[in-house]
């Protein structure tokens, strides 16, 4: 079975995390090796050999990773346009285009249809729209992530993965140690919020539902919309 696009994203993080910290160790033991010449032209030498073999080093890595990061957000992207659209049931059908002919609409009418409609997230939008048009203020959940939703988290691994390279990233800086945290910060996912008291307070618990549903839809699996 071909690995997960999520799961080699995670892979590659740590993979470059590790090289790099391994490069830097050589370039520290160098450089240390070297002291007892310091303040002297053989000193300078070495110090330009170590640096240059680090700098060397770290470019090839980065240029793996990079090239690694890039066709996994592209193959993201080809997975959320590619999904297939279930299409309304008859009985579905029907109702949205009689809600369409209707003046006026109540919210129970809209969340009766909305439980008729559960598990056709196209369906379910339509009748979203409808209510929105009607000026309800009525909350259709269509059970999945918007398509836009998912290309902004995509864009968000993509560059933060760039930043990571770079090294110019505070929130890329620590190696991640679950698949789920790697996701929630290189994909600037929010995390879940807590009641405490009444109050909703971020605890940096992440929002395990949301990584599922985003890996579940940029892997291929999961409902289709």
């Amino acid at each position: 079975m071909p690995m997960k696009l999520t799961e080699r994203y995670f892979i590659n993080v740590k993979a470059y995390k590790d090289a790099a910290a391994e490069i830097e160790g050589e370039y520290t033991r160098a450089m240390e090796s070297a002291d007892r010449f310091k303040g002297s032209e053989g000193y300078k030498d070495l110090k330009k050999q170590a640096t240059a073999a680090r700098d060397a080093a770290l470019k090839v890595e980065k240029e793996k990773a990079g090239k690694a990061f890039r066709e996994i957000t592209t193959a993201m992207r080809e997975a959320v346009t590619s999904r297939k659209i279930t299409a309304p049931t008859p009985e579905q059908l029907a109702i949205l285009q009689a809600f369409k002919m209707r003046g006026s609409l109540t919210a129970d009418e809209i969340r009766q249809a909305a439980n008729n409609m559960r598990g056709c997230p196209l369906a379910l939008s339509v009748l979203g729209d409808i209510a929105s048009g009607l000026g309800l203020t009525v909350h259709v959940d269509t059970g999945e992530l918007s398509p836009a939703y998912l290309m902004k988290r995509i864009e968000s691994l993509e560059y933060n993965a760039a930043a990571m390279l770079r090294g110019d990233s505070i929130s890329t800086n620590r190696k991640p140690e679950t698949e789920a945290e790697c996701l929630t910060r290189w994909g600037s996912f929010g995390y879940e919020l807590e009641n405490v008291g009444g109050n909703l307070v971020n605890r940096g618990k992440i929002n395990q539902p949301l990584i599922d549903a985003f890996s579940a839809a940029v892997n291929g699996e999961g409902a289709e919309v």
